[in-house]
């Protein structure tokens, strides 16, 4: 704004971030692949993590995954990217599950 005599005031207004989501749903499965009874299954923790650059860290609390919110969660709010020495470079998530004793998992 302003004009030749007074001079001009130039803003820069910052965009907000580029966010993502990311969802996860919990499937229980036999061996043979068929659906394991819902009487077999146990509430499970996930841990969602990040990774820029190549270092990977988690990215807040685990959160349990149960039949109450039908084994889902959704992680929302992620910035797509982050600056890491002044220099904005590409986020990557992705969701672990904790262990539980006598099962495998598979993401």
């Amino acid at each position: 704004t302003g004009d030749a005599t007074d001079g001009f005031t130039i803003t820069n207004t910052e965009n907000p971030p580029k966010t993502t989501e990311v969802d996860v749903t919990k499937v229980w499965k036999n061996p043979d692949g068929t659906t394991l009874d819902a009487e077999s299954t146990v509430p499970v923790k996930v841990q969602l993590t990040k990774t820029i650059n190549g270092q990977t860290t988690p990215v807040g609390n685990p959160v349990e995954l149960n039949a109450d919110n039908n084994w889902t969660h959704t992680f929302t709010g992620l910035p797509v990217t982050e600056k890491v020495n002044g220099t904005k470079v590409e986020v990557t998530y992705t969701v672990k599950e904790l262990s539980i004793e006598g099962f495998t998992s598979t993401v």
